[in-house]
Parts: structure tokens; sequence; C-alpha cells
């Protein structure tokens, strides 16, 4: 092997160990951001609320896995998204349980784990239309948004 066959095989070596050997595979993108969760005060009544959520979740293509009420003012739904995502809202009301009628109601919604801001404010517009066509009446007819 003459000295130029000789570089030519080294060099072909070490390009060959410089591009496989020491590549690092990609970072991982990270989010863009963090979406706290998104926030809304709606007038409707308190034994609405579940029935408006069981709506709202299902039109933002959402499934209802289990439903807490920690106290008579609060319930808590957990949800998962048509893509797998986990999903909660929560539904806050100031007045006492014992009053009726259509008061305030808080309402938080969180989705998926860094959260989505669209998809949050899909679920509570859908829950609170249908809170408010809800609202003082005994039944209503569901209309799509």
């Amino acid at each position: 092997m003459n000295p130029r066959q000789f570089t030519r095989l080294l060099m072909s070596a070490a390009l060959s160990v410089g591009v496989g050997g020491c590549s690092v595979p990609a970072p991982r993108p990270e989010p863009d951001r963090f979406n706290p969760p998104t926030d809304a005060v709606v007038i409707g009544d308190w034994d609405d609320v579940e029935s408006s959520v069981r709506v709202g979740a299902s039109q933002s293509e959402m499934a209802i896995l289990e439903v807490k009420r920690p106290d008579d003012r609060t319930a808590i739904f957990e949800f998962l998204t048509i893509t797998d995502e986990p999903a909660s809202l929560e539904v806050h009301r100031d007045h006492f349980p014992e009053d009726s009628g259509s008061f305030r109601l808080n309402l938080r919604a969180s989705v998926g784990t860094f959260g989505d801001a669209a998809w949050q404010e899909r679920l509570i517009d859908r829950v609170s239309r249908r809170l408010r066509q809800l609202a003082g009446v005994d039944v209503a007819p569901i209309t799509e948004p």
C-alpha cells in the first residue's frame, strides 16, 4: 500500500467515525409555553351543572372519567380527551346550597399536561352555553355550537 492509498484509507476512516460515531441525537423540543388553566364566570342553575358538563364534554371531544364533589359548593370533573390527554373542569358556586335558581358559577378548565388554551376555552364555552340555555327552565333543546 502506497502512502497515498494509506492517507485515503485513514481519511475515510476518520470521516466515518467523526460523522457516525460522535453524533448526538437532537434534543426533544420543549413546549412553547405553559398555558395556565382558563377561568370563566357564568350565571346558571347548580342543578344543571352535571348535565351541562356532559353536553359540553361531548361537544369538546372528551369523555368524563370521574366526578368529585368535595363539598356542597364544588364539583370537579375529570376527563380524557380524544387524544388521550387528561383534562379537568372545576365548577364552584358562591351561594349557599339551600338557595335555588340561577347564580354565579365559577369555572376553571385545564386540558393537557402543559395546558391547551384553545381546548380549555372550547370546553368552557360549550358548558357555559348549555348552562345559559337551561337557566331558569326545566328543559331546553341541545343545539350545536
